[in-house]
Order: structure tokens, then C-alpha cells, then sequence
């Protein structure tokens, strides 16, 4: 778990930026369900909970989309605790991280994800799991079965055209960059039908990416957007899963997914006639095309 903090990484932020685990949402949750109460002591006043997870705040939109008896968005606000219809309440990030308390049903749900549509998560949850719930004893859990169907989950990746030249021209060549707002000095790209290797050389040395051509390669600790970091984002470890594919003889794109958080980077790289020229587009900006990438392109020259 961490925190954001201000730049001097004494103060957290307060109202954003903490990085919590999916179970560890859900266990928040928990605490709430049960009225502040956690392994038989009182962890946070029940009257507490009461008054954080009660309406004092209307929210009701100007302009619905949807009827208010339908919106999770104008159902009332507490203290930073929205409420649900369903007689629930929630808390809420950005991007569709939800923790989700059920006190009819007797359940917590807990949901990280990049969702762009939050209003079309939540409706997943009325109408498929909360039909689902069900009075009664829950049968006995069997964990071994529970992790074998938890990874068979696989975000496939990207398919590719298989390069029949080598992987082009561009193969194990050095391209020495323009001006730039990374700093960054040169790349390579060490390439085959099953792998490419991207290097990039800046002020610090030599740093590479391995991707998977159409699977994904993961590295266990990594900090998101390392090699081009978008402006005023902070540094987070996180095991990165990179993939890379030619979408056609000229085009290579890399998807790397920072798992630790909601966000993804494509790294687009056309060669042409000795060139290459590398244009991003993060998960955000692919989400929602009213918010552009803010990283300008690169160029570069074989030496």
C-alpha cells in the first residue's frame, strides 16, 4: 500500500492517490458492514459509520440521464461515502475502484478497473451479482478450486502479422533521437517472431523493455511509465506485462500494462527509410478522446 504525497513526501494527498490491493478494499468494506466492528473490537464508532454512510449531501444532477430512482449519482452524499440505489453505499476512485457495501444482502464488493463508463459498472453489479444473492449459509469454500478459476483469467494480447523480413530493417539497429522532452539519447529494438527488446539510452544508461509478440512478458518490479513518464504523474513500483505487435510490415505497437495500477501505455513505432518516428497513447487518452496524450512524438535516425 501507498500513499501520494505532496513533493517534499511529507503529506499525503488526502483526497486521492491511495494504492490499495482489491482485498484490502474489500476488507474496508467489511469494516463498514460491520458497523465499525473487526475481529470482535471496535475499530471506528458505530454512530460513526452511521453518519458517514447517511445522505447529508444532495447530489441529484440538473440534467439526469436517467431517472434519479436509477442513478447511483443522485442518491445523496456522506462523509466522503456515496450512497447506491439498492439501499447501498460506496466509496469510489477514479476509473471505475469501487468498494461497494450491500447491508441488505450482507456483502462488500470491491472492483479495480479503468472503466470509463462508472455508471455501466455499477448497473453489472444490479443486475447480474445482486440477483445472485441469495439468504442462507454460504456452501463450503474451496480455495484450491477458487485459485485455479482466478487464473484462468487472461487479458489476451494484441494479435499480430508475423514479420517475414527479419523483423525489417530496423532489427538490432541503434536510432539516434532528436531533442526531446525525456531526454533520451537513443533507442534499439532487438527483434523476432517471438520477442522484441526495446532499449532506450538516456542520462541514466540503458534501460529495456521485453515484450511478447501477441503474449504478454511480465517483469516482477517495475515503476509505471519509467521510460516516458506523462507530466506530474508519480512514480509507482508495479509489475509491468508487455506485449508487442506489427500491425502491418512498417507499424510495431508495444502495450505495456502497469499492474499495480488502472493504466496502460501503446508505444507506436513506424519505420520508415531509416527512420523511425514513436508516438504514445496511454489507456486514458484511449478511453476518452477528449483528454489527448500530452507526450510529444519522437524522432529518430539510424546511425
Amino acid at each position: 500500500m501507498d500513499w501520494e504525497t505532496d513533493s517534499q513526501g511529507s503529506i499525503n494527498a488526502g483526497g486521492y492517490g491511495l494504492r490499495v490491493r482489491t482485498e484490502d478494499i474489500a476488507k474496508f468494506g467489511q469494516l463498514y458492514l460491520q458497523k465499525g466492528m473487526w475481529n470482535g473490537k471496535q475499530l471506528i464508532p458505530a454512530d460513526w459509520v452511521a453518519n458517514a454512510t447517511t445522505s447529508h449531501v444532495d447530489n441529484s444532477p440538473a440534467e439526469p440521464k436517467r431517472p434519479n430512482a436509477e442513478n447511483d449519482w443522485a442518491q445523496g452524499y456522506g462523509y466522503q461515502f456515496w450512497r447506491c440505489t439498492h439501499g447501498a453505499f460506496r466509496g469510489d476512485g477514479a476509473f471505475g475502484q469501487f468498494c461497494i457495501v450491500l447491508p441488505d444482502k450482507d456483502t462488500v464488493v470491491a472492483i479495480t478497473a479503468e472503466s470509463f463508463d462508472l455508471q455501466g459498472s455499477l448497473n453489472l453489479v444490479w443486475n447480474h451479482l445482486y440477483p445472485a444473492l441469495r439468504d442462507g449459509v454460504l456452501p463450503q469454500d474451496r480455495p484450491a478450486s477458487s485459485r485455479r478459476a482466478t487464473q484462468e483469467f487472461v487479458l489476451e494480447a494484441a494479435s499480430y502479422w508475423r514479420c517475414a523480413r527479419d523483423c525489417c530493417s530496423c532489427n538490432r539497429k541503434v536510432f539516434v533521437l532528436a531533442e526531446n522532452e525525456f531526454k533520451a539519447k537513443s533507442v534499439s529494438f532487438k527483434l523476432s517472431n517471438n520477442a522484441c527488446e526495446f532499449t532506450l539510452s538516456d542520462e541514466a544508461g540503458k534501460q529495456s523493455v521485453r515484450c511478447g509478440m501477441g503474449k504478454w512478458v511480465i517483469e516482477e518490479i517495475y515503476t509505471t511509465q519509467r521510460l516516458f513518464p506523462l507530466p506530474n504523474r508519480p512514480k509507482v513500483f508495479t509489475p509491468l506485462a508487455a506485449s508487442a505487435a506489427w500491425s502491418d510490415p512498417n507499424t510495431l505497437t508495444m502495450t505495456w500494462r502497469y499492474a499495480a495500477t488502472a493504466h496502460s501505455d501503446q508505444i507506436i513505432c513506424k519505420f520508415e527509410e531509416g527512420k523511425v518516428t514513436i508516438s504514445f497513447l496511454g489507456s486514458v487518452s484511449k478511453g476518452n478522446p477528449n483528454t489527448p496524450d500530452k507526450r510529444t512524438e519522437l524522432h529518430g535516425t539510424i546511425v
